[in-house]
């Protein structure tokens, strides 16, 4: 899986897949990717976002406070990236009302400052599509699995969503634990079509779900077929919670 952008815990993401009111669109999810400026460490980047969580707190707009973000870091990676940022929004008008909102605020532009003296990153959004998973979390960490994915000459999203609904089936069946979502551009560098993420509680769940997959004959299967359809990389990062989705 050929992954240039790479940022996503899944787990928490069913925020960006709930109930979508009528005339809305799909949730939306920004990414950033971020290199650390010269001199600049992870204790840099966790002062910057207490201080934009206090900052948006300052701000008490209404679509912001449905804003939910994560901090994302390698594990392993094929990307040269310190830090990722994954945010997302119910819909495009709420994404919309809050950015502007954050961005207008002098409380928002302070907090961005902080982002820009101590990294330099490029933003590209997408809409959210929740492929298998539980309910909504509220606040947890842990580990996810991205899959940056380039289809193969010919295929369509037909034939993407063949192979997903036959390894989610095969997948249930066999009571494999995954949260699964699909993300597809909106705004981006063109670099993939799709981008995978994948989400389990901590290190060990991710050990055991994806043992059982591969000695699953059945589930290993379904795997393999998106081989057929596309041509993907993937990273493994450890996924910590900024500001959680808010309660239903």
């Amino acid at each position: 899986m050929k992954t240039k952008v790479s940022i996503p815990i899944v787990m928490l993401f069913c925020l960006l897949v709930g109930q979508v009111q009528a005339a809305e669109t799909p949730p939306i999810v920004e990414t950033f990717s971020c290199h650390l400026n010269e001199g600049s460490d992870a204790g840099d980047v966790q002062s910057a976002v207490d201080y934009w969580k206090q900052q948006v707190k300052k701000i008490d707009n209404e679509a912001l406070n449905q804003y939910a973000a994560w901090m994302v870091t390698p594990i392993r990676s094929p990307l040269p990236y310190n830090f990722y940022w994954l945010g997302g929004s119910p819909n495009m008008n709420t994404w919309a009302k809050g950015g502007a909102a954050y961005a207008a605020s002098s409380e928002g532009q302070a907090a961005q400052a902080r982002f820009d003296k101590i990294s330099t990153c490029t933003s590209q959004t997408w809409v959210s599509e929740q492929l298998m998973g539980d309910g909504p979390q509220t606040d947890d960490n842990g580990v996810m699995e991205v899959y940056g994915c380039t289809l193969h000459k010919g295929k369509t999203m037909s034939n993407v969503r063949a192979v997903e609904e036959n390894y989610v089936k095969t997948a249930k069946a066999a009571g494999v634990g995954q949260s699964i979502f699909r993300f597809s551009p909106m705004h981006t560098n063109g670099d993939v079509d799709l981008l995978y993420l994948v989400g389990y509680g901590d290190m060990e769940s991710y050990g055991s779900t994806v043992t059982q997959i591969f000695t699953t004959d059945s589930t290993r299967t379904a795997n393999q077929y998106f081989s057929l359809v596309m041509d993907c990389g993937s990273g493994l990062y450890n996924v910590d919670t900024i500001k959680a989705p808010p309660s239903e």
